[in-house]
């Protein structure tokens, strides 16, 4: 089952729609509540660049030892490698240019909150999307994801120029999130959910594509 959205408006999502596939398969929720709550903040990003952390898992979350210069990638490095719960909010405003996917394997919250903070796989910006910008791989922890413009991405194999989520469990989150011109091959230009169920509040979708079906939130 999929979503198909409309490529060219912007469009808040302020309804609840549930989708309950059958058993075995996933669900998407789509709703305009308010946002869960999310662990206590652990990182800190103050730069927007995109190298990842020193020494991932030594609770510090730095690129270059002594500096403290933590970037989205370190951040996701650090938790990556506990597996703790974590919170990553951001200290800065701008564009951070993905230069590969960021895997997120644990329980981690990615809080624009107080900050314009956008994603894009483009090198430059008139050059073409390039690669994902966000994949949850696990089917143990939840995740959560507010406040961010998530934009230009290229969905890989399955799917999901902006997020890729492998059978998310309950908790899910994602809030107050601007799709903007994602595209993939695969189904879901935007959002690709692989199973499991995922919660969509407060978001707006434009210009997102996909060359099957589900422009902007595909639910498999």
């Amino acid at each position: 089952m999929c979503i198909r959205d409309s490529r060219a408006t912007l469009r808040p999502v302020a309804v609840l729609v549930v989708m309950a596939l059958v058993a075995g398969l996933g669900m998407v929720v789509v709703s305009g509540a308010s946002a869960s709550a999310a662990p206590s903040v652990a990182h800190t990003v103050n730069d927007l660049g995109d190298a990842g952390d020193a020494a991932a898992g030594d609770g510090v979350c730095e690129v270059t030892p002594g500096l403290g210069d933590c970037t989205l990638r370190a951040a996701i490095d650090e938790a990556n490698a506990t597996l703790a719960p974590t919170t990553i909010g951001f200290a800065a405003s701008g564009t951070i240019r993905v230069g590969a996917p960021l895997v997120v394997a644990g329980p981690v919250a990615i809080d624009g909150v107080g900050q314009r903070v956008r994603l894009s796989s483009r090198f430059y910006s008139d050059s073409p999307p390039e690669h994902q910008l966000l994949r949850f791989t696990s089917a143990v922890h939840p995740f959560f994801v507010a406040n961010l413009t998530l934009a230009d991405g290229l969905g890989g194999p399955s799917g999901g120029g902006a997020i890729e989520a492998v059978a998310p469990v309950a908790g899910s989150v994602v809030a107050n999130v601007a799709f903007v011109g994602n595209q993939s091959a695969a189904p879901g230009g935007a959002v690709a959910v692989l199973g499991g169920q995922l919660t969509i509040q407060n978001s707006t979708f434009q210009g997102n594509s996909s060359e099957q079906s589900g422009a902007d939130v595909f639910d498999q």
